[in-house]
């Protein structure tokens, strides 16, 4: 059987400058959140390994495009290192680092590779950082001069713009969980600097169709569809709430201004947030154009009375675990395009990261096996789902792998894990195709899966 795509579908790859780029204190760039945390050896999740380098994306990106090209590839994700554009603070301008990103993009529009861009992707500049982060307000005015800067450089031939990656790990997590820098656990904090993010990112909006550019606007969210084992009205409720939390607490003010009500009734949450968060939300929404969806596994959650957001997360047994740990379910991707194609029916959707990992082993220099049979399996399966998606109405526009290049996957996992579909030895730098880099050239060339 064939599972086909639209003619038009955007078949691409997904990275970020801190995971791939290198240079890390080249050509005007200051420290990020990565330079300097993983330096950092009281940090709980520190790896040892350093993004200094990474795959040297900065000195290679035009024989990695040559890659993209011959593999097919029709877009490209990439993010925007701020530190490299406003190394100083928010008024610093680094034309050093305008002129090497205009040149990658001219790179990829020459050969006819769609790029789609991130203004923040886990990496703040220690500046951003030394002056209170996310969580001072005056991050919402340093986010927008930033994306000024980005809109009027670029915006004439990048066409497609995120605000931001995974809010619910790069924001919230780093202020609550310390899942990300600055690794803070202070819940209130963590409220405060998720609310800035959403001014920031509605008056990104608002400048970027302000200024009239020829694109779209959108976020991208990691989003897990959960589920539960029971017909305890408790444990749907709490599934519903879990899902409201890690999502919609993001995809609510972004497509409709407002706050999910069944977290805001958690005395946990409705206690701490800031003052005025509703009119502020409301005076200031403006939707965005597309949802990115970063899928890598499901949830499974029961009812808890622990008085908090009253639920527990569990781990299904059964489900394949890649090396990293994500638990393969395609059928996930499915029922998340469909619950997004239901309460958002008038957003664009794209996957924006989908992928599957391996271990490298000893000294982590040489990649792991060029023969991915798994990661091949993994992308079938996962693409039949999105082909479904889109025959059962899903206003689905692309599907991006994670990833192009093998990763730095920050303090936790360093280069310990590969997700690439070119191998990167560390030592050499030499990339070399694995099976699942032809299998991708395959699907696009014939633009379906079997």
């Amino acid at each position: 059987m064939n599972f086909p795509f639209p003619k038009d579908f955007l078949f691409g790859c997904a990275s970020s400058a801190c995971q791939i780029e290198g240079a890390a204190f080249e050509d005007g760039k200051t420290a990020n959140a990565f330079d300097y945390y993983s330096r950092n050896e009281q940090v709980d999740r520190f790896s040892g390994d350093l993004p200094d380098v990474c795959a040297d994306f900065y000195h290679r990106y035009r024989d990695d495009i040559r890659l993209m090209k011959e593999m097919g590839l029709k877009a490209f994700r990439f993010s925007i290192a701020w530190a490299r554009i406003c190394p100083d603070g928010p008024d610093s301008l680094n034309q050093k680092g305008i002129d090497y990103y205009n040149d990658m993009i001219d790179a990829l529009v020459e050969n006819d590779i769609v790029p789609m861009f991130d203004l923040f992707h886990c990496d703040l500049p220690m500046w951003v950082l030394d002056k209170g982060g996310i969580a001072n307000p005056e991050f919402i005015d340093w986010f927008v001069s930033y994306a000024k800067i980005c809109f009027e450089n670029f915006g004439d031939r990048v066409k497609l713009w995120s605000t931001v990656n995974e809010p619910s790990i790069n924001v919230f997590g780093s202020y609550a969980n310390k899942s990300n820098a600055p690794f803070i656990a202070d819940l209130p904090l963590a409220l405060k600097a998720c609310h800035h993010m959403l001014l920031a990112h509605y008056a990104c909006v608002k400048l970027y169709r302000s200024m009239n550019l020829p694109g779209k606007i959108g976020a991208v969210n990691h989003f897990v569809p959960y589920y539960t084992n029971s017909l305890d009205p408790k444990d749907e409720e709490a599934t519903v709430r879990a899902c409201d939390f890690y999502c919609g607490w993001w995809l609510e003010p972004m497509m409709k201004g407002v706050y999910p009500e069944t977290v805001l009734c958690c005395p946990h949450i409705s206690e701490n947030m800031p003052e005025n968060y509703a009119d502020e939300l409301a005076s200031a929404f403006v939707p965005m154009d597309f949802i990115g969806v970063n899928y890598y596994g499901p949830g499974f959650v029961k009812y808890s009375d622990d008085g908090k957001l009253y639920y527990d997360r569990y781990a299904e047994p059964g489900l394949p675990t890649d090396a990293y740990g994500f638990r393969s379910y395609p059928q996930g991707l499915f029922d998340s395009m469909m619950f997004l194609k239901r309460r958002y029916p008038e957003a664009e959707l794209y996957i924006t990261e989908n992928g599957i990992a391996a271990k490298r082993e000893g000294d982590k220099i040489a990649p792991s096996s060029l023969n991915d049979a798994y990661r091949i399996t993994y992308m079938r399966d996962h693409l039949r789902e999105v082909s479904k998606s889109i025959t059962a109405g899903a206003n689905l526009k692309g599907y991006f792998n994670w990833t192009l290049l093998d990763t730095y996957e920050g303090y936790a996992g360093g280069f310990d894990f590969d997700f690439g579909l070119l191998a990167v030895n560390y030592e050499t730098l030499e990339r070399t195709p694995r099976d699942s880099y032809y299998y991708y050239k395959k699907i696009i060339e014939s633009g379906r899966v079997e």
